[in-house]
């Protein structure tokens, strides 16, 4: 299923347990997010359409492989629903609710938000996109704001969700904002992890390049870490954008603190999908 978009619109402006990984469940055809048991329904076929364009602020990357675009979204009107599905449900990894609500479009960026409602208790955001491919380049634009035990997260899910595999490619643990992880869930349950450091709070680009037995991370246009693997998958995966608070937290991710804003929000100025050409 290959759709290209593309736009022109006003202003220009931003999962996966490490130690033990979630699973998704299906509410349809298309899967759902990995932490939720109940999610709005997916369209079979996304609608053609062309748009006009727009400055685009994430652009295509140097790279030895040829890779066709698929989709261009910058966030420019409203939230389409043919394109992306909005969490719902519970973590089954952290235990947080995920708040349809707390997924926006504000000044040109889709805006996920973990929020602390009235009633006390914290709720997490996220959005699944609709495009399957096997093997590409996704890039994601993002910043995220300050807030403890409140992650970020830019994943690629199995289309038929049946997890593993599993490609986080850009993963903090609701720290202090200045690291960024990646990790490769491998079919047999092992797992490649690796960090990096970076202040998240600011504009990156966040790509992953997936070719066969190989998965190469990028940032801002970079390749900071590699895998290269017969274990790297080859089935169909899709794009996952989330946010969510972590109460208790773990030994790797951070709990929320008194200290946490109540309301702590992801920011994604664009994404990019292209698939690669043989």
């Amino acid at each position: 299923m290959h759709t290209s978009f593309t736009r022109r619109a006003a202003a220009a402006a931003a999962l996966s347990l490490l130690l033990a990984s979630a699973s998704w469940v299906s509410a349809a055809a298309a899967p759902v997010p990995a932490r939720t048991t109940a999610v709005p329904q997916a369209a079979a076929d996304l609608p053609v359409r062309k748009l006009a364009t727009r400055k685009k602020r994430t652009s295509a990357v140097a790279s030895a492989h040829r890779w066709r675009p698929v989709l261009v979204e910058d966030f420019g009107g409203r939230f389409d629903d043919r394109l992306w599905w909005r969490y719902g449900g519970v973590s089954k990894a952290s235990g947080a609710e995920f708040d349809s609500t707390a997924v926006r479009i504000a000044d040109g960026a889709l805006v996920l938000t973990s929020r602390k409602g009235p009633d006390g208790i914290w709720r997490g955001a996220g959005v699944g996109q609709r495009t399957t491919l096997a093997y590409g380049r996704w890039t994601v634009r993002a910043r995220a704001e300050r807030g403890q035990g409140v992650t970020m997260v830019a994943l690629l899910w199995p289309g038929d969700n049946r997890w593993p595999p599993e490609i986080d490619f850009a993963e903090d643990n609701g720290a202090d904002r200045r690291m960024m992880s990646s990790t490769a869930h491998f079919a047999d349950g092992k797992r490649v992890h690796h960090e990096t450091a970076i202040d998240s709070t600011q504009w990156h680009d966040y790509a992953v390049e997936w070719t066969p037995g190989q998965i190469k991370y990028l940032i801002d246009g970079r390749v900071w870490a590699t895998v290269a693997d017969a274990r790297v998958p080859g089935q169909p995966m899709r794009l996952a954008l989330q946010t969510e608070p972590w109460v208790k937290g773990t030994t790797w991710f951070r709990p929320v603190a008194d200290s946490t804003p109540s309301q702590v929000s992801v920011y994604v100025d664009s994404v990019r999908i292209e698939s690669l050409q043989r």
